[in-house]
């Protein structure tokens, strides 16, 4: 949940092999925008692999923006290559798929509506386990 720790976690991804990190913003308290852009850039620059959002604002509380998306692809163009989008919107899935540019990759979240998501440009899906 610390900014140190993420840093850590994401040198840690790339010395076991990872292939990219992932990451929800940091939760429990109220973030601004700012202090989740500035944490994100810590991760996304401690280790020399794809970083990936994940946006999921219903266990986070934190709302991904896509001026947010777009300042994070402008700090960082070859490391943020996509984001999950977990979230019944498909009209904000494609947004943040506009807003992420050509090669920004988006999966959808939400296995009930995988197919709305692609007809609105996931790249594909990653969805839950139901017992």
């Amino acid at each position: 949940m610390t900014t140190k720790d993420s840093a850590e976690l994401a040198r840690h991804a790339e010395r076991a092999g990872a292939d990219a990190i992932s990451s929800v913003p940091p939760f429990y308290y109220a973030y601004t925008e700012q202090a989740v852009k500035d944490y994100w850039l810590e991760a996304i620059n401690s280790a020399d692999l794809p970083f990936l959002i994940y946006h999921i604002p219903g266990a986070t509380g934190f709302q991904v923006t896509p001026r947010l998306v777009r300042d994070l692809r402008e700090a960082a163009p070859d490391r943020l290559v996509g984001m999950k989008v977990t979230v019944f919107s498909t009209y904000e899935l494609q947004q943040f798929k506009a807003s992420g540019g050509d090669e920004f990759i988006v999966m959808n979240g939400p296995d009930q509506q995988y197919l709305a998501g692609r007809v609105m440009g996931a790249d594909g899906g990653i969805g839950g386990r139901t017992a």
